[in-house]
Formats: C-alpha cells, sequence, structure tokens
C-alpha cells in the first residue's frame, strides 16, 4: 500500500517509480499525456507539481488517482 503524497518533493520520485514500473520513457509518457517531454522531467525533478488535469491524465496512464499527483 502507497503513502499519499504531501508535498512536491514527493511528487516527482513517485512519478518517476510509476513510470518506470510501467515500462514507459519520459518521452512515451509525455506524448501519452499530450505535453512536452521537459515537463515530465519538471515533475520528476520536483521543479514544478502536475496540474489538475495532468494529474488526471497521470492517474489514467500510471494508476492510482489525480490526488495522488497533487500537492497537498
Amino acid at each position: 500500500k502507497e503513502t499519499p503524497m504531501s508535498d512536491k518533493h514527493n511528487i516527482g520520485p513517485t512519478i518517476r517509480a510509476r513510470r518506470e514500473a510501467a515500462g514507459l520513457t519520459q518521452s512515451a509518457l509525455a506524448r501519452a499525456l499530450g505535453c512536452a517531454d521537459t515537463m515530465i522531467s519538471r515533475w520528476e525533478s520536483g521543479r514544478v507539481v502536475p496540474r489538475l488535469r495532468y494529474a488526471e491524465k497521470l492517474a489514467a496512464a500510471l494508476g492510482g488517482v489525480a490526488g495522488d499527483y497533487l500537492v497537498k
């Protein structure tokens, strides 16, 4: 069971881990979400956090719920 993420420092590593577990590159995930590769990199590094529309797409692509990918 995964613990909920509480801040942007936890979101990035979770996105990376789930992306890698799904066997996706940053480019492949970006294509699936309709965003730039650099956005995936920024999320994974914790420089920025996904907005709601992308959190919903991340949940669909990588599992979980949108709230898993938002700062609480």
